[in-house]
């Protein structure tokens, strides 16, 4: 028979501390922050927001894999979600080195030329 302590007793309810709260906060603004920069497109268009995006990717997977303990955190598909974009797009998009030309394209593009 199946009781409420029987399932307690195989899965304990982890109390939310501070720290795991503060953990998991982070966690989620890391991986919302990322997919914002991927989707405001400046992933191709600059050299130095590849090598960001690709540090990024880099911390995340070490969060992953360090709490790999704590499922929880690994069950956040946001996060995996973003790990596996951010590869995805970095395959596709090779750095590219940040021209001039290429400078003078996104500020035109962001309205930021400096005149």
């Amino acid at each position: 028979v199946v009781t409420l302590q029987s399932i307690q007793r195989a899965h304990p309810v982890r109390v939310a501390t501070p720290h795991r709260l503060a953990l998991r906060k982070h966690f989620l603004n890391t991986a919302s922050t990322i997919i914002q920069t991927m989707y405001r497109g400046y992933y191709i268009r600059c050299k130095f927001d590849i090598d960001d995006i690709s540090s990024q990717i880099t911390i995340l997977q070490s969060h992953v894999r360090r709490h790999s303990a704590t499922t929880a955190y690994r069950k956040h598909r946001a996060f995996i979600r973003a790990v596996v974009t951010l590869q995805s797009i970095h395959r596709a998009h090779p750095v590219r080195l940040a021209t001039p030309h290429r400078l003078a394209l996104r500020q035109h593009r962001h309205n930021t030329a400096s005149t």
